[in-house]
């Protein structure tokens, strides 16, 4: 901080590409670059945006990516809502959607720089600009492959743990959100216990619960209960009036309909003999820092 020099390992990154789905793979522009940078580096950013003002102050209620406590899964929530409600209504609903091609890619760094130049103190603005100058990267290309099971393959918990932090959460974004039918749960149920019975190297006919117990899974339904009740969480600790006006709404107008999904939330709730909505609001409401309890005393 004192002479708003970097190390260069700080910004020096590993470049893995991703191929986009359904693009011709001969393109690189059809691969997407996910950057790793240095451990210590990324700890020295967080503490550096300590340093910074808020300069999110303008920003619009309606913004849920790149904020912090929201997310898009909550702007997708909003117009899963607004369907159900034209759905009622027996309205046509008209949603629009953009995307700005590359926005990130063509940003100007140094334009961006003079823009916030007069926004955070000098000694943070000269160790933000020295981060994005002789900025270096690796590409990482490698098409070696490991069996998830067998002979040299990975130990079963292990691939279950693999499992569970890049599998599940592509297999379920979003999902929290929508009112799913027995067909679709059905199809998600079948999927998973295949993939854990193989992890395990189980025949087809070892009993259900075996599989789980085995290898301490938990069944999709409960994978998808985690994340609707974290998203109420997110909900009832957040402070976007969009969400606390929507939730008011919804458990009002539809409290019996559960194709909304608070009232869904709410029969979860009971299931695991949580708390109700209104008790947990209350109880967020009180808590200063926005941490709760969502299981009873």
């Amino acid at each position: 901080m004192l002479t708003g020099t970097i190390p260069d390992i700080f910004k020096t990154g590993i470049l893995t590409p991703f191929h986009k789905k359904k693009k011709d793979p001969t393109l690189t522009t059809n691969y997407r670059g996910i950057t790793v940078t240095f451990v210590l580096g990324k700890i020295f950013e967080y503490a550096l945006l300590e340093k910074m003002p808020d300069m999110n102050v303008n920003q619009t209620e309606i913004q849920f990516g790149f904020t912090k406590g929201l997310s898009p899964i909550m702007a997708a929530l909003i117009v899963s809502e607004g369907i159900l409600h034209a759905k009622q209504q027996k309205k046509n609903l008209y949603l629009a959607s953009f995307d700005s091609q590359k926005a990130f890619d063509v940003v100007h760094h140094m334009i961006l720089l003079e823009k916030i130049y007069y926004e955070v103190p000098t000694d943070v603005w000269r160790v933000i600009q020295n981060l994005y100058l002789n900025m270096s990267t690796e590409v990482k290309w490698n098409n070696h492959t490991m069996g998830l099971n067998g002979k040299g393959g990975l130990n079963p918990k292990t691939a279950y743990k693999i499992y569970q932090a890049y599998v599940l959460p592509r297999l379920l974004y979003g999902l929290e959100i929508l009112h799913l039918n027995l067909t679709q749960i059905g199809k998600l149920r079948q999927f998973h216990i295949k993939t854990i019975r193989c992890f395990q190297s189980l025949p087809i006919r070892s009993s259900t619960a075996a599989v789980y117990m085995l290898i301490g899974a938990v069944p999709i339904e409960a994978e998808l209960h985690k994340r609707q009740l974290s998203l109420l969480y997110s909900t009832l600790v957040s402070e976007n009036t969009k969400l606390k006006t929507l939730m008011e709404r919804q458990l009002i107008v539809n409290s019996e309909n559960t194709e909304s999904f608070f009232p869904r939330v709410q029969e979860i709730l009971q299931y695991y003999s949580l708390m109700p909505i209104h008790e947990l609001k209350k109880i967020s409401q009180q808590n200063f820092n926005g941490k709760s309890k969502l299981t009873q005393p």
